[in-house]
């Protein structure tokens, strides 16, 4: 073999550069757009656009389940008139192509969900799939989930991770004990599961939002873990303004998409950093604060 001593070796291929995650939050916005039912220092308040599109854009998420949300837009899409404005607003000001979705239900005080598309897309009907779970009514007459559960499929790219996300608002303690209603509503939905995999054919589904469960040791809870879920906030971080840990997620136990999630509650540095105090969060945003975790993006394994 000859060899060329003046010749310059022939440098190796780049090695590819890892797909960035993704950051997924959730966020209860206390009642949007109906500032009358809002408690305390907050009644009457209405939520300003850019106040809400701030937090989200400080929170660096690209996919963000919602609760409390109106259905309210003008030509009667499932949308909302605010969240779309603060989306509008993060899209003309960060470059960002945001969409959203409001799903329907017994009140108007509904779930949904916000995605970039620039980081992810639906490969779902973006108006969401129904979790096939029973209802039936319970002890006192009232059907479970008067909020009734959606499932909207993602793709952070081809062949790369895919997701299910099902947005959550269970049966909240007001007015009384109800840990055996979240209980039961847990199992309802833990049942399905494995209905909704096989439907996407994939086992990246988990489940995300206000829980409404106080601690990790909850019938709700521990309900999930049986089906295989993980609370991601198992060290009950508080997320609700009185000090309770109610927002929560809950991901594959056994899904390595999952096995760095670096979960945390997005508020302490937000309200350091501009200056604002527990109430004023309260009145201006929210009772309660955005979670978040990381979701790896590999390629898809299933």
């Amino acid at each position: 073999m000859l060899t060329c001593l003046g010749c310059a070796a022939t440098p190796p291929a780049p090695a590819p550069a890892p797909a960035r995650p993704v950051r997924v939050g959730s966020w209860n916005i206390e009642w949007l757009d109906q500032p009358g039912l809002r408690s305390g220092p907050a009644r009457g308040v209405q939520q300003s656009a850019d106040d809400l599109a701030d937090y989200i854009a400080a929170s660096g998420v690209s996919v963000l389940a919602l609760q409390e949300l109106t259905m309210n837009a003008p030509d009667g899409s499932p949308r909302n008139v605010t969240i779309s404005a603060a989306l509008g607003i993060l899209n003309d000001e960060h470059g960002t192509s945001w969409r959203h979705v409001v799903f329907p239900s017994a009140r108007n005080q509904n779930v949904g969900v916000a995605w970039d598309e620039n980081v992810v897309t639906p490969v779902s009907d973006i108006e969401g799939s129904p979790v096939p779970i029973d209802r039936a009514a319970f002890d006192d007459g009232d059907s479970l989930w008067s909020r009734p559960p959606r499932s909207l499929f993602f793709t952070a790219g081809d062949g790369m991770t895919d997701f299910v996300i099902i947005p959550v608002h269970m049966k909240s303690n007001y007015g009384g004990d109800f840990s055996a209603r979240r209980a039961h509503e847990a199992q309802a939905l833990g049942t399905a599961l494995p209905e909704v995999r096989a439907t996407f054919r994939d086992q990246d589904v988990f489940v995300i939002g206000d829980t409404n469960s106080p601690h990790h040791a909850d019938e709700s809870i521990m309900a999930f873990e049986h089906a295989g879920l993980t609370d991601l906030n198992h060290d009950d971080d508080i997320t609700y303004w009185r000090g309770s840990a109610l927002d929560r997620a809950l991901v594959p136990a056994d899904q390595p998409e999952f096995a760095s999630p670096r979960f945390e509650v997005f508020f302490d540095r937000y309200a350091e950093e501009n200056g604002i105090s527990v109430e004023d969060f309260k009145v201006r945003w929210s009772d309660h604060r955005m979670v978040v975790f990381t979701l790896r993006v590999m390629p898809d394994d299933d």
